[in-house]
């Protein structure tokens, strides 16, 4: 049995996961990503440097400007070299879509198919972004990244037990049952699964545990404030999410969501009248992304 890295605890659900991970061989962070985010902290960038950096890698640098020139990121204005696009879209902007190429190319070479999966990530990480922005700016770029990140162990899971796959669109939405259901299935969950994945990759302590609990519907006191945004933001982009995607004329669905969207709102300081306005803006990015 092994020990949660968050509580010390031993937990299960972890050791089986910690199979999956290992069945997949997942790779640390790649080496350009940690450039990146540690020139991220210097208080001046050079584009140079930055386009130095990618360009080695010739296959991803591909990928990257095409991300680049689609509407999510430069209204589709096309690029040919990383410097012409540093300079349109920003290094912010160009940091979170490097990081999205560099998810995308993983899980390419797992040879996972299932395309509706990095849609919806795509999705939610932008709809984090937006929410991020009205109510915790300072941490837009930490919420992209765990909306990118937070069901990535759907993934991964097939690749070790194939019987997972008939299941991975029902880990998608906010179902807080999930969980359960999963462990009865494979003895973990895509939850416990992403946070290692994620922990290999060098995340916060404050992505990884939202990603670890983002089908719980509770909020733990002890957490950060920033952890508990996090949560936050990301449960509300999800709840909102899956309302969109089934035309649904309810944000709660489940019995669990009414209690969980309170504690949203509690947490982002904001009432449930304020959620049409909520949902229109991310309508916008939605409708920006195309």
């Amino acid at each position: 049995m092994i020990s949660d890295p968050e509580t010390g605890s031993t937990d299960p659900w972890l050791e089986e996961a910690t199979n999956v991970i290992s069945k997949v061989s997942v790779q640390a962070q790649p080496r350009v990503l940690i450039e990146l985010n540690r020139i991220a902290r210097q208080p001046d960038v050079s584009f140079e440097s930055v386009a130095d950096l990618v360009v080695k890698d010739v296959g991803l640098c591909a990928k990257l400007l095409k991300l680049a020139s689609s509407p999510m990121f430069s209204n589709g204005q096309r690029f040919d070299c990383v410097q012409d696009a540093l300079m349109t879209i920003g290094f912010q902007e160009f940091r979170r879509c490097f990081l999205s190429v560099s998810i995308e190319c993983f899980i390419g070479k797992v040879g996972y198919p299932y395309r509706g999966f990095w849609d919806h990530s795509m999705r939610v990480a932008s709809f984090c972004q937006v929410l991020a922005e009205r109510f915790c700016p300072q941490h837009a770029f930490q919420a992209y990244t765990l909306g990118l990140f937070h069901d990535v162990g759907a993934v991964l899971i097939p690749m070790y037990n194939k019987s997972y796959a008939d299941h991975i669109a029902r880990a998608l939405p906010l179902y807080f049952g999930i969980t359960e259901l999963e462990y009865a299935l494979v003895k973990t969950n895509h939850c416990a699964v992403g946070e290692l994945f994620a922990r290999n990759w060098s995340l916060s302590e404050d992505i990884l545990i939202p990603l670890r609990h983002h089908h719980n519907p509770n909020f733990d006191e002890e957490w950060s404030d920033t952890t508990r945004e996090l949560k936050a933001i990301l449960q509300l982009a999800e709840l909102i999410n899956d309302k969109i995607e089934k035309k649904s004329d309810t944000y709660t669905p489940f019995s669990q969501s009414k209690d969980t969207l309170v504690r949203i709102c509690g947490v982002l300081g904001f009432g449930p009248q304020v959620l049409p306005e909520l949902e229109q803006d991310l309508l916008v990015a939605l409708e920006g992304d195309k």
